[in-house]
Formats: structure tokens, sequence, C-alpha cells
């Protein structure tokens, strides 16, 4: 049942606004995660993550239920850490797929 929730309803929101600030020009990840980062504490989090657990270029982060990939992207920017994005709902899984 899970798989067919959709949690998530307007990714065309995420689209309108990136293409408004960014237009087709390369997107540098910290700036996206302003638009595409799904959770509260925005980048302050990610940083507190990444020094708490010590992320660094050898580290491999798995990122379930990744939304946009706005933090598996500033995880990987930040600390060069290797991630991978695995979102379930199909339209944000693509439309990350797009930013990234």
């Amino acid at each position: 049942a899970i798989k067919t929730m959709k949690l998530y309803t307007h990714v065309e929101r995420i689209q309108r606004e990136v293409k408004s600030r960014f237009g087709s020009e390369a997107i540098d990840p910290i700036a996206l995660s302003e638009i595409d980062c799904m959770h509260y504490e925005g980048n302050d989090a990610i940083k507190d993550v990444i020094q708490a657990i010590n992320l660094n270029s050898s580290s491999k982060v798995l990122d379930v239920g990744s939304g946009f990939g706005g933090v598996a992207r500033v995880l990987s920017a930040q600390s060069k850490c290797t991630t991978v994005a695995m979102e379930l709902q199909s339209d944000i899984h693509n439309c990350a797929e797009d930013l990234s």
C-alpha cells in the first residue's frame, strides 16, 4: 500500500521554483537545497550529521526515502562522501534524477 501512497503531491512546485531561480544553468547543490530539502532543520542539520558521524570521502551513505535528493546532494557536496538516494514515489524520484 505504501508504494501507491502519494505523500507529496506538488512535484511541479519544485520544478517551477528551480526554473524561475536557476533557468537552465548548472545548479550548485547548496543553493538547490533551499528548494529541495524536505525537512525542517535545513542545511544546519546536515552539517551536524556530517560532523557527528565524521563523514568524509571514504564514507558511503544510503539515503532511504530521499525525496528530491537535497540531503544526499548536500552530504556529497560538503563531505565528498558517496551517496545513494532511494525514493519510492516515482514522480519525486524522477524529479530528483532531473535535478541531479
